[in-house]
């Protein structure tokens, strides 16, 4: 009897079964990394608000300071004033500055702004160039503006005198 060869097996590709349906509740593990995630976003969802309040406390302190009351705990104060245009036959320079002084004075410098305005130009128009200009001029000048602001002011509020903007320039 003879056999008939059909050839190789023919090969099935079937696919295997499949899984039944995940449960619609998460595992504890994916529960857990969902919490994170959320605490995550919660953090710097806060982190970001409490920069951008500081940042507009800031922006308002630097832009209107006058609208932020000083405490009596604050240790000193500032004001600001100028700017200054002073002019010779050598020389002219431009100046801002601010004044330091104790909390307790702010008011003071705040209700004389003329007088420590005058005065400012007055001591600015006798300050030698030369003076300024030589390394660390402008830090011996500071100083000394402080002492004569209150001598000529006669008073002792007056801490510290600080350029915030200065320019100087040969004629």
């Amino acid at each position: 009897m003879a056999t008939i060869d059909d050839g190789p097996p023919a090969r099935t590709t079937a696919k295997p079964a499949a899984r039944p349906a995940a449960a619609t509740r998460p595992t504890a593990a994916a529960q857990s990394r969902g919490e994170r995630s959320t605490t995550r976003v919660a953090y710097v969802a806060g982190g970001i608000a409490a920069l951008a309040v500081a940042l507009a406390i800031g922006a308002l302190a630097l832009l209107r300071p006058d609208l932020l009351p000083l405490s009596k705990g604050d240790p000193i104060a500032f004001a600001q004033t100028g700017p200054f245009f002073i002019q010779s036959d050598d020389y002219s320079f431009n100046a801002t500055v601010a004044i330091q002084t104790d909390s307790a004075d702010a008011r003071w410098a705040r209700n004389n702004k003329e007088r420590i305005d005058v005065a400012l130009q007055q001591i600015l128009a006798e300050t030698d160039p030369l003076t300024l200009k030589a390394p660390g001029g402008l830090e011996a000048a500071q100083q000394s503006l402080a002492a004569a602001l209150n001598q000529r002011l006669g008073v002792r509020h007056v801490q510290v005198v600080l350029f915030t903007d200065f320019i100087i320039e040969a004629n």
